[in-house]
């Protein structure tokens, strides 16, 4: 799966269910097609995966809430709970 994929291994359960539910929200990405968990449109890695593969699951943990596009009422909340079930470890 997507996480499997491009996140590490040394995820905690909670990070791991938090990135999968976005991932299940946003998809891997692609370039040229969409920015996702995995590729950003341009082709670059989102910063998110960055972090989490440098180790700093904290700071991946707190990218979450940027990732609330569109600004929607209900992907704010979605993903404010992501952000919370990722950083309680």
């Amino acid at each position: 799966d997507t996480i499997n994929q491009c996140y590490p291994a040394n995820l905690t359960p909670n990070e791991r269910a938090a990135l999968v539910s976005m991932a299940f929200n946003m998809g891997p990405g692609g370039v040229g097609r969409k920015d996702g968990m995995c590729t950003l449109k341009s082709g670059r890695t989102p910063t998110i995966r960055r972090l989490f593969n440098a180790g700093q699951h904290k700071a991946g943990c707190k990218q979450i809430p940027l990732w609330a596009n569109p600004p929607l009422r209900g992907i704010i909340k979605r993903r404010a709970a992501e952000e919370a079930l990722c950083l309680s470890g």
